[in-house]
């Protein structure tokens, strides 16, 4: 795996919006659209100092917000974070 460009997210700032999320909205998934795809996060996986976001295509696998912001609670806040899709690791912006 190679990692082409820093990280533009750090844990710390995705647990600030994954706050604000779950106080407005309980048991939502955080769902977006790439390339006509729908994606979903299902977990996190730790390499190389980074935090990489994992994603699935299928709904029944992805984790809630709630979920989410428990598990980069356990994080240092200032590890970078993408976000896997395929096989690539894409740079990923704060919500």
């Amino acid at each position: 795996m190679t990692i082409l460009q820093k990280p533009n997210a750090t844990v710390g700032q995705i647990v600030k919006d994954l706050e604000q999320i779950v106080e407005k909205k309980l048991g939502i998934f955080l769902e977006y659209s790439y390339d006509g795809d729908d994606m979903y996060v299902e977990g996190i996986k730790l390499r190389k100092d980074i935090a990489i976001l994992e994603t699935t295509g299928k709904k029944k696998r992805a984790v809630t917000a709630e979920d989410l912001l428990a598990m980069f609670r356990l994080l240092d806040v200032s590890l970078g974070v993408v976000i896997q899709y395929d096989w690539g690791m894409l740079n990923f912006e704060p919500f």
